[in-house]
């Protein structure tokens, strides 16, 4: 199918699309399920509050998610994702398969909403994430092998998944001033290589006893810094500020693997 100008979604049902779509102007989302399963090449898709699955490759220049009908949905993109911006008007959810790429910036019209998850192994993920006040409300991953975020991140929950890890290249902060949480179930990692800045006001590490975030950035952030369950790595001198205090709980672990770390408050 090429060079169609719109593509309607359902209202009940699947609607599936077997061949390759390319060329399309809009394709709408709606309260049903709506399938590609192969390649879609689309100027703008607006997702709905039904499921939108692609099956290969999704070349799409802008992708709005809870754009379409009824608002929240989720939209997989088995293939990953080429294109210029992903953005959420409604507490989506965006689902990114195995190996796959996500190359668009990703934004959200109010902080502390939309869910970006990277299900399977190594994806590399360059755009930016969130922005200044607005942070998305979780991105999970981590599933297996190591997922790479090289830009901006702007989110209020980082949760691992498996055993993999989540590797932060460029500055990772919790959105609108908010807490920034290193969670999950899984029994991975998460490096932070990037700095935490001031427009987080506290980080907490709570997930599973075997999961390690690490700290490698100069951290600017002043807040509290509470670890409940898991262990929190400082891997660089100086990784928390002095008038950050720390407090621990539960089956926590702080290690500062023979840096040296000036702590204001210990409890």
């Amino acid at each position: 199918m090429t060079n169609v100008t719109t593509i309607n979604g359902g209202t009940t049902g699947i609607r599936t699309i077997t061949g390759a779509v390319s060329g399309a102007r809009t394709v709408n989302g709606d309260v049903g399920a709506f399938n590609f399963n192969a390649t879609l090449g689309a100027t703008t898709v607006n997702a709905g509050s039904g499921t939108i699955v692609v099956g290969g490759l999704a070349t799409v220049t802008n992708l709005n998610l809870g754009a379409g009908t009824g608002g929240a949905g989720t939209v997989t993109l088995t293939g990953g994702l080429t294109g210029t911006s992903v953005a959420y008007s409604a507490a989506s959810t965006l689902n990114i398969g195995s190996g796959a790429g996500l190359t668009a910036a990703v934004t959200t019209n109010v902080d502390n909403q939309g869910t970006l998850t990277l299900t399977g192994s190594d994806h590399a993920v360059s755009g930016t994430i969130g922005g200044t006040g607005t942070g998305l409300n979780t991105i999970n991953g981590g599933a297996v092998g190591n997922d790479t975020f090289n830009s901006a991140v702007y989110a209020h929950a980082v949760n691992v998944t498996g055993s993999g890890g989540m590797t932060f290249g460029a500055n990772l902060n919790g959105g609108n001033g908010g807490t920034l949480t290193f969670g999950g179930a899984g029994a991975g990692t998460v490096n932070v290589n990037g700095v935490i800045d001031t427009n987080t006001s506290n980080v907490t590490v709570n997930g599973a006893s075997s999961l390690i975030v690490t700290l490698s950035g100069t951290n600017t952030y002043t807040g509290l810094t509470t670890i409940s369950a898991g262990t929190l790595t400082l891997g660089k001198a100086d990784a928390i500020k002095t008038s950050s205090g720390v407090t621990m709980t539960g089956t926590a672990i702080l290690s500062s693997t023979g840096f040296a770390n000036e702590i204001g408050n210990l409890t």
